[in-house]
């Protein structure tokens, strides 16, 4: 069973800090009948609180489900025009979009037979108000180089930072190093 995201124990601690909150100014009278009148009040308000939590929680479009569904899709993932990224497959960072794309087309263009695996991202942390979020993990790819026929296979750990835009989770920035052969 995989643990709860940090998300779902920050909604039941809103949810729990709401609910004394309420508790404290519900509770007033020794009366047994009021009591159970403000226990029934105060489990509603409770339910309330805590549902609450969960809109508050991961609402906007950098969820982590956005971003592991983005990560699994063959092709990439939605980049940002202002994207930083930078991998072993370059000599320097690359900053843009559109150069991102150039680059890609210039280093697809001396491989044959390239393959990508989905990645595995083993860590996602979304920002409350879901318009931000990191996650790293590792990704695995093979190719042949064009130039010296010799195939190349091997696995990258990386390191994405995702951003929202104009309601839309996109990648910001994505750093990448290959893990060494056992």
């Amino acid at each position: 069973m995989e643990p709860l995201p940090a998300s779902a124990y920050q909604q039941w601690a809103k949810a729990s800090l709401c609910a004394l909150v309420v508790s404290i100014a519900v509770v007033r009278n020794i009366d047994r009948e009021e009591i159970m009148y403000d226990v029934k009040t105060l489990m509603r308000i409770t339910a309330l609180c805590f549902f609450a939590g969960a809109a508050w929680a991961q609402s906007g479009p950098c969820t982590e489900r956005a971003i592991r569904e983005a990560s699994a899709k063959p092709g990439g993932s939605p980049l940002a025009d202002d994207l930083y990224y930078f991998s072993p497959a370059f000599t320097k960072p690359i900053v843009g979009k559109s150069e991102e794309i150039k680059a890609g087309q210039s280093i697809g263009s001396s491989r044959a037979n390239e393959s990508h695996e989905p990645s595995r991202p083993e860590r996602i942390v979304v920002a409350p108000s879901g318009d931000m979020a990191y996650e790293y993990g590792t990704h695995h790819m093979s190719f042949d180089d064009k130039q010296t026929g010799k195939h190349i296979d091997f696995t990258n750990a990386y390191l994405r930072v995702w951003k929202a835009v104009n309601g839309s989770c996109k990648l910001a920035a994505n750093m990448s190093a290959r893990l060494a052969d056992k």
